[in-house]
């Protein structure tokens, strides 16, 4: 583990679960757009513009929709300025 904790300054990801449980419509037919700041996701159904609290690196972030529970997971990983200190 090296220099980390168990606090909150030394996680790498942030993980969401957004739940749709009307929402018939596919992965695929949803706008999600994550930008260094906020989560946007659009379905027919529902609308949510999240900020963040913190940066992320938009280029190593996924997203997996789980049908079957109608759930959104997104896994964002954090982009801090002393990360090079910490780890």
């Amino acid at each position: 583990m090296g220099n980390r904790t168990n606090a909150t300054a030394s996680c790498e990801d942030l993980l969401l679960e957004i739940l749709l449980p009307d929402e018939t419509t596919p992965a695929d037919k949803m706008d999600l757009s994550i930008t260094e700041d906020e989560v946007d996701l659009a379905t027919p159904i529902y609308r949510l513009k999240l900020p963040l609290p913190h940066k992320v690196n938009v280029d190593r972030c996924r997203a997996k929709y789980v049908a079957e529970l109608r759930k959104l997971c997104l896994t964002l990983r954090l982009q801090r300025e002393f990360d090079y200190v910490n780890f």
